[in-house]
């Protein structure tokens, strides 16, 4: 992608814009939702709404009563599994403490945090379409959802999957979260960084989602500044 994504500004540069569309089209056709992309793609075309083009342009619409016949259609069951150990860590992290008249505490549900955190990636961008139906502003949902999941388990759920995108929702949440410690977002900031795709994510990361960086390395203490910035320069 960062090959196709250079290749493309510098044929736009030379005024050979068709070939750098093309270029644009290929890093579309592997990553739809490339904001960058979608942003210089339409700047140069034209063209507005062209992330459902991108999006839909990825799927065929087949009649499936042409496929097969009705005959061999049938019902099956699906259920979704997941991570026993992340599901514990959520009870966990949306329980806090309360005080009765006599003095004892007792647990009592996080009312904001309505889903657990997510076991995969799939669920991770099904959580994410309900919690964020429209734009991509941050509900206090999805900011509790996104703070929610450990540090650790970033590789398991997140992997290769991770997009400019997915990352600037996960440092917004960061910002926006006052129940995280700077240590606890600088644990986050830190797997982000050690994922396979981060080089290329952050490469094309808005501006926006930069600056939020930089407001989060500042409020946190040198040590873990320095500890950070060779990762997000």
């Amino acid at each position: 992608l960062v090959d196709y994504f250079r290749r493309a500004q510098a044929r736009k540069a030379l005024g050979k814009v068709e070939e750098a569309i093309s270029d644009l089209k290929r890093i579309l056709d592997i990553e739809p939702r490339n904001s960058a992309a979608l942003k210089d793609l339409s700047a140069w075309t034209g063209e507005v709404d062209l992330c459902a083009g991108s999006i839909n342009s990825l799927y065929k619409l087949i009649d499936i009563s042409e496929a097969t016949g009705s005959s061999d259609l049938r019902r099956i069951k699906i259920s979704e599994v997941g991570s026993k150990e992340v599901s514990v860590k959520s009870e966990q992290k949306s329980m806090k403490s309360t005080t009765s008249v006599d003095g004892s505490t007792s647990q009592s549900p996080n009312p904001r945090l309505l889903k657990d955190p997510p076991a995969n990636w799939f669920q991770l961008e099904r959580d994410l379409r309900e919690l964020i139906p429209f734009g991509d502003s941050l509900s206090p949902q999805a900011i509790d959802y996104l703070c929610s999941l450990e540090p650790q388990n970033y590789k398991s759920v997140i992997g290769g999957s991770l997009t400019s995108s997915c990352l600037g929702r996960f440092v917004r949440a960061m910002v926006a979260s006052s129940s995280l410690s700077s240590t606890e977002k600088a644990e986050r900031l830190k797997s982000l960084a050690n994922l396979p795709r981060f080089s290329v994510a952050w490469m094309l990361a808005e501006d926006s989602d930069r600056q939020a960086v930089d407001r989060l390395l500042q409020e946190m203490p040198t040590g873990l500044q320095e500890s950070l910035k060779s990762f997000f320069l």
